[in-house]
């Protein structure tokens, strides 16, 4: 629909990288989602599944190589003594917490919590190259991945099990677990042991092994250590002191418990001895180096959103997983797991929904740090076959692009956006059009401000809500215009549109000789499809290709 305000000659504004870019790459009009698609070199072929070392040497060189990007780090050693590997990308990445949290929001994308999932590892890997190979480059993957780049950062840690991987490579390729020995005597995770004492079973499932909800019949094994889903050994200490019986209970054959003052307080929330704390005292979790890595990675940094990379099923999973009742932001979690899976084809679901599971990344993230975390289940095997990993996390990239752009404020999408511009005399006035789909927090009466570029000028102007829209005008000079808009809500959470793009969002490109020629432009489907087949498989500029959605739209008026 066009509104008829402004007199005669009008323009309709292309937000070309969130209404063009992000529709072609990652909506899509048919049933096979159109996708970025990162080139690869002759030395990083994602034709085969990596080693832990050729991973190692890889990213080290990598890092090297985009050392102005991205800097590698070792967050902790697993039990075998290989190094958690962590890379972090950003435009500053030797800053700890780069502009603050509103200006650089922090995503954590983790893989291969479990041994056996070879792709959960891969597409992490493929992700990074992305960023990396294609910053600062020109055509959409150039524009996609400098700005995610220069306005998040992003923590990679690919692979969080390396000793179940190469377990799961070398001898068992169906090992799930990491590899620290569990003893008939478990005391925990400070514990020693003496060197002639023979391990009864190998392995923590560490994706059990958060303390949110830890281990809870249904959701894991916890009375088994050979079990698949153990979730390691309870924690049998009196964090909080308050021991009715004192103890050294290292000494203890049979662990004391809630009832003696010890594991009294669980992960969970609740104040459950009525001390006035909360979570105080936990039962279990964090017994493993890994899962204490993340930890300490997590409490060093702002995350706002997560993806936890498993596979298989071809799911997008959100808490809980511990308990069939929804979050507190159940609706967000599900319109953000329907956002993210649609162009990658994959279906949104519940944790609990598909099965019962606590002590999982996702839950304690979010019940703890209040992180909207998700786990994308690729594919339809724990391994793929090799040729089809680079299909597979190519697919996955759109998935990846659309949370990431929703790092800064995950309620925006409960925001439909959307904006037109007009020529009115010698200015433009531009509208944001803007559909609020219960959003949770309150909206101030004008939140939003225009800001545009055009030359070597530039500037901002707030706009003022005018009906059932915010409007703006802004000076034209007869150059090319690049606008984006940006605002709070009433609790200071960012509100930006375009999501994606360059210079902090929507760029429109305005030709001078083209305006006096659209007195009125309206993009059928047949238009939306051809910008479609030109943007997905031309890496050129976007002018180009709009002046050909134009003239065909024109050439077809004329018919």
């Amino acid at each position: 629909m066009v509104h008829q305000w402004g007199g005669a000659r009008q323009m309709k504004t292309t937000l070309v990288l969130f209404q063009t870019v992000l529709l072609t790459l990652l909506v899509g009009i048919s049933s096979t989602p159109l996708t970025l698609s990162a080139p690869q070199s002759e030395e990083e072929e994602f034709d085969h599944y990596w080693s832990y070392l050729e991973m190692s040497d890889v990213l080290k060189r990598w890092c090297t190589e985009h050392g102005d990007i991205a800097k590698l780090v070792s967050i902790g050693r697993t039990y075998e003594g290989r190094e958690l590997w962590a890379v972090k990308i950003s435009d500053y990445p030797e800053l700890e917490d780069d502009g603050g949290l509103e200006e650089e929001p922090d995503v954590l994308i983790m893989g291969a919590h479990h041994g056996n999932e070879w792709i959960s590892y891969m597409v992490p890997l493929y992700l990074i190259h992305f960023l990396l190979h294609n910053y600062g480059s020109p055509g959409v993957n150039g524009t996609v991945a400098t700005y995610l780049v220069d306005h998040r950062e992003i923590w990679f840690v690919p692979m969080v099990n390396p000793d179940g991987v190469e377990y799961s490579r070398q001898t068992d390729r169906g090992w799930r677990k990491n590899r620290e020995p569990n003893y008939l005597s478990q005391r925990g995770p400070s514990g020693e042991f003496e060197p002639d004492l023979v391990p009864f079973s190998y392995g923590t499932d560490l994706n059990r092994n958060y303390p949110w909800h830890w281990g809870e019949l249904g959701g894991s094994d916890p009375y088994l250590s050979r079990s698949p889903t153990y979730p390691g050994p309870p924690d049998n200490k009196d964090d909080d002191g308050d021991a009715l019986i004192p103890l050294d209970l290292w000494d203890k054959k049979t662990p004391l418990g809630p009832e003696d003052g010890v594991d009294e307080d669980p992960v969970d929330g609740i104040d459950n001895d009525g001390d006035g704390m909360v979570d105080e005292d936990p039962n279990g979790g964090f017994s493993t180096r890994e899962t204490r890595a993340i930890r300490d990675l997590v409490e060093a940094n702002s995350f706002t959103l997560s993806l936890s990379y498993h596979s298989y099923s071809e799911l997008v999973i959100y808490p809980w997983g511990w308990t069939e009742e929804p979050t507190e932001d159940d609706l967000t979690f599900r319109k953000l797991a329907e956002y993210i899976a649609q162009p990658m084809g994959y279906r949104a679901i519940q944790g609990y929904d598909l099965y019962q599971t606590d002590g999982d990344s996702d839950d304690w993230l979010y019940g703890v740090h209040h992180v909207f975390a998700f786990t994308v289940e690729l594919a339809r095997s724990y391994r793929p076959p090799e040729e089809e990993i680079e299909s597979i996390s190519a697919v996955n990239l759109g998935g990846f692009i659309r949370a990431v752009s929703y790092a800064h404020n995950p309620y925006q999408i409960h925001l439909n956006m959307s904006i037109e511009s007009r020529m009115v005399e010698d200015r433009v006035k531009v509208i944001l059009k803007v559909e609020n789909d219960r959003y949770p927090i309150p909206l101030p009466e004008n939140p939003f401000v225009l800001h545009w570029v055009e030359g070597n000028a530039r500037g901002e102007v707030p706009m003022v809500a005018d009906g059932t829209y915010y409007a703006a005008e802004i000076p034209w000079g007869g150059g090319e215009v690049t606008l984006w808009i940006d605002g709070k809500d009433l609790e200071g959470n960012p509100l930006i549109y375009p999501l994606v793009g360059e210079d902090g969002g929507g760029i429109a490109v305005v030709e001078p000789s083209s305006i006096s020629a659209w007195p009125e432009v309206h993009f059928t489907l047949s238009t939306v499809v051809a910008m479609l087949l030109i943007l997905g498989t031309v890496w050129g500029g976007f002018t180009i290709s709009l002046r050909h959605a134009v003239r065909m739209e024109r050439e077809k008026s004329q018919m």
